[in-house]
């Protein structure tokens, strides 16, 4: 190339070919890991020749890698469970799991999956003793007031405890001596969303003596036209004077049959009764078994000794015959009967059941 033609080019060229050198130099000199950076200051030295000086500066590039340390967790978390197949609460630990940690940065910590939470269950120290009670079940209808020998004036409210017939019905009469009526009503009790009422119908009677003794009864039937219950008072009623109000004698059954059950399915040809007895009077208890349409098929009568001092009730045990061809939906009952002058039954329980040839 011809320098007195070309002045710059020739200075351009040597500028190239001393810089490469100094690149090449450089590159097998240098670690992988520093890179070279180049600044260039040029000072004139003459006003054609300027010299070309150059200063390095080296800038290192770390690449790091964040250190990791299991820092185990050392606290170990109280579980109480039910094993299933034994029902005995057992006691534990939850397995320690370790816990991760960055180190290199701020402090992450990595927690593992969360597992289930332990469930507390509390564990009775002691057991209820159940105690059986004297209180003998409520009974199926009771009169509440007037109690027995009460005197009552027209009109007159009663309060009863009731449960509804078969029909939703109940169903009230006021009896007097020889069958004289004083006072029926049908109760109709469809509406109610409850098969256990508290009433309070109202009396409304008429006498033409002065005072007159009368039957308060309260029934209900099943869907056979049989008595489901039926609970009775004996009161005054009186034509003019004041209410003179007596408490019930006890709210609870007269007859309890604790076997059969409701429902029950007897098979063959006899079975056992047993239950107790609070008697009314002296009159025999009468125990019937009645079919379909209320046709007798069994009838006992119970003739038991009043109640042990502190009871209120007489257990008895008695076995009935009965002889059936084909499924009989079929009431026992246990009634009682009158022994004053005005007669009838004064109290009724049952219970329905099926007989089986």
């Amino acid at each position: 190339m011809n320098q007195q033609s070309h002045p710059y080019r020739w200075i351009w060229f040597q500028v190239i070919c001393v810089t490469g050198l100094i690149l090449l130099h450089g590159c097998a000199t240098a670690p992988a890991s520093v890179a070279q950076g180049i600044t260039s200051v040029f000072t004139e030295t003459a006003a054609t020749e300027p010299v070309l000086t150059l200063i390095t500066e080296t800038v290192q590039i770390l690449e790091t890698t964040p250190a990791i340390s299991i820092i185990p967790n050392s606290t170990a978390t109280p579980v109480v469970w039910i094993d299933d197949s034994t029902g005995i609460p057992q006691t534990g630990t939850l397995p320690i799991h370790p816990t991760f940690t960055v180190t290199s940065t701020p402090t992450i910590t990595l927690t593992p999956t969360k597992g289930p939470s332990p469930h507390f269950t509390h564990i009775p120290t002691a057991s209820p003793t159940i105690t059986a009670t004297s209180n003998p079940p409520g009974a199926v209808l009771s009169i509440i007031q007037p109690g027995l020998s009460s005197k009552i004036t027209s009109p007159y409210k009663i309060q009863a405890s009731i449960t509804r017939g078969e029909d939703k019905l109940a169903y009230l009469s006021l009896m007097g001596e020889d069958q004289k009526a004083f006072y029926s009503a049908v109760l109709d009790y469809h509406l109610s969303e409850y098969n256990r009422l508290l009433i309070t119908p109202t009396l409304n009677f008429s006498i033409s003596t002065v005072a007159e003794n009368a039957r308060l009864i309260l029934q209900t039937y099943d869907l056979q036209g049989r008595i489901l219950a039926l609970s009775s008072v004996d009161i005054i009623l009186l034509s003019i004077g004041n209410n003179e109000i007596h408490p019930a004698q006890h709210p609870y059954a007269p007859f309890i049959i604790d076997s059969p059950d409701e429902g029950d399915e007897i098979q063959g040809d006899r079975f056992v009764v047993s239950g107790r007895v609070a008697a009314l009077n002296n009159n025999p208890v009468i125990i019937e078994l009645l079919d379909e349409n209320g046709a007798i098929l069994v009838k006992r009568e119970l003739h038991l000794d009043p109640p042990s001092a502190g009871e209120t009730y007489t257990p008895f045990v008695i076995a009935l015959a009965f002889d059936v061809d084909q499924q009989t939906q079929a009431r026992l009952s246990m009634r009682q009967e009158s022994n004053n002058r005005i007669p009838g039954t004064i109290a009724l329980s049952s219970v329905a059941i099926t007989l089986l040839p």
